[in-house]
């Protein structure tokens, strides 16, 4: 979420969970590697789950066996697995595991090139990235394992396709955090297939959440195509940046529309409202026509 509401407003919210252990806890960081060392603090505390690498680094896991030991946290069969969540990440060894190592690690060392900030708060943010394959998907996140990512990335991807899932899932882990420090949505809600709206980048119904997360998400790959990427010809992980815009645009219609209903006027919290009236400002700048016109 840097490109839509900046680095410090991260760095903001990963004091404040720091700080849910008490005042001292987040007056005692003095230093980036204080923030990063009381976040892995926090995911010990809150998930129990001790992460296994270097402070301020982001370890990528080929292992099959430790691998698969992150897989059961992906297996999510709650109300609000609306897309068999349980059934997308295989528990094979993958064969090409090293040369997706291989891929991932330059993608990251290029993000840097382009974007120190976004390098820096991955890092931070993302403890783990394991590599399991997947006939389905190409990633994922949840917030049951906050700081680790699935990732798939097909081998003959570009580095620009593997920067936009890197940067995606980072954005989704990003706002698992802003959602722990500020309330996003009444989940009492949100399971009522009456306040379902179209998601950014599947363009199908799913719960608020999760099309609030596509937005967020659509919309920071679309700001990174402007601003630092260029906008691919032949994308292979997101939509081309046309069909992008457009569908992040029936995206926030489509949740405004359902939280405008008098019986679901409180399924967003405030602070969702307001990422969702920064989602249309920012959609409605794109649309007069300020995007850049660079491709690569």
């Amino acid at each position: 979420m840097i490109l839509q509401s900046g680095t410090q407003q991260q760095i903001s919210n990963l004091v404040t969970l720091i700080g849910t252990e008490g005042l001292s806890s987040a007056r005692s960081l003095k230093s980036l590697r204080d923030l990063q060392a009381g976040y892995r603090c926090f995911i010990e505390r809150t998930q129990r789950r001790h992460p296994a690498g270097a402070v301020g680094t982001t370890r990528i896991v080929t292992d099959p066996d430790e691998a698969n030991r992150f897989r059961p946290l992906f297996v999510n069969d709650s109300l609000l697995d609306d897309k068999a969540q349980s059934i997308v990440i295989e528990k094979s060894e993958d064969p090409e595991a090293p040369e997706k190592h291989a891929l991932l690690e330059r993608a990251l060392q290029e993000l840097a090139l382009y974007s120190p900030e976004h390098r820096v708060l991955f890092d931070t943010v993302v403890t783990d990235v394991f590599i399991l394959p997947s006939g389905i998907a190409k990633a994922g996140s949840t917030s049951a394992a906050l700081g680790v990512i699935w990732a798939n990335p097909r081998i003959h991807h570009t580095l620009h396709d593997v920067i936009e899932l890197l940067v995606h899932e980072l954005t989704h882990q990003t706002m698992f955090i802003d959602e722990l420090t500020h309330s996003h949505y009444d989940y009492q809600l949100i399971v009522e297939r009456s306040t379902w709206a179209t998601s950014a980048i599947l363009h199908v119904p799913r719960p608020l959440d999760k099309v609030l997360h596509s937005a967020v998400v659509a919309t920071e790959i679309l700001l990174l195509r402007q601003e630092l990427l260029g906008h691919p010809v032949r994308p292979s992980i997101h939509p081309p940046t046309p069909a992008l815009h457009r569908q992040v645009c029936e995206s926030i219609a489509s949740m405004e529309a359902v939280t405008r209903k008098p019986t679901s006027d409180r399924v967003f919290q405030d602070r969702a409202c307001e990422i969702l009236e920064n989602l249309r400002e920012i959609s409605e700048r794109l649309s007069t026509g300020s995007t850049v016109n660079k491709t690569h």
